[in-house]
């Protein structure tokens, strides 16, 4: 017999020593565990319509030591590489008068002119006190081809405008622009 064949051999006759309840136990029993209400209702995530009272408004803010802050008042927000990859920025959005689900659509553009990046997306957002609000969004932050896989450490101190619309279901909307100064991490 081959070395790797005697060696697989006698992997399988310690698993057979092992035992199959063991066996049957350590695998199957994670699951069992996991299933715990297993038959009952299913959980469903909250997808009820809320809205904050009032005409449609929308702000754009920072967290800082878990304070809300508008990025008109302070403008820097950190360029931060993702936990899956690429280059962000991840402010805090602020509405009123406009229901979530929330569709958002955000744009960076640099002093200059060249688009850093776009973002369009649906979330539920939390109720606040007289807002509801996001813990954060993200919108990506890269060069314009042909140039989008440089570096953006080039961008750190410079001026940017991030513009925002947000609108729901009925067609209530509002839109926000304010100045951005994109930092280091």
């Amino acid at each position: 017999m081959h070395w790797s064949a005697a060696a697989s051999y006698a992997k399988l006759t310690d698993m057979a020593s092992f035992g199959w309840i063991t066996l049957f136990g350590a695998l199957l029993g994670p699951t069992l565990l996991g299933c715990g209400g297993c038959g009952g209702p299913e959980a469903t995530e909250d997808t009820s319509e809320r809205i904050a009272p009032g005409e449609p408004e929308v702000e754009l803010g920072s967290l800082t030591n878990s304070r809300y802050q508008t990025l008109a008042t302070d403008p820097a927000v950190p360029v931060i590489w993702g936990t899956q990859g690429g280059t962000w920025i991840m402010p805090v959005l602020r509405v009123r008068g406009v229901a979530s689900p929330t569709q958002i659509a955000a744009t960076l553009v640099l002093a200059s002119g060249e688009v850093l990046g776009d973002a369009e997306v649906s979330l539920s957002l939390a109720q606040g006190e007289g807002w509801l609000e996001s813990q954060r969004f993200a919108v990506p932050v890269q060069h314009a081809p042909p140039h989008q896989y440089d570096p953006v450490d080039d961008l750190y101190g410079q001026s940017a405008t991030l513009s925002v619309t947000v609108w729901d279901d009925d067609g209530r909307f509002a839109s926000h622009e304010v100045g951005v100064l994109l930092s280091e991490p």
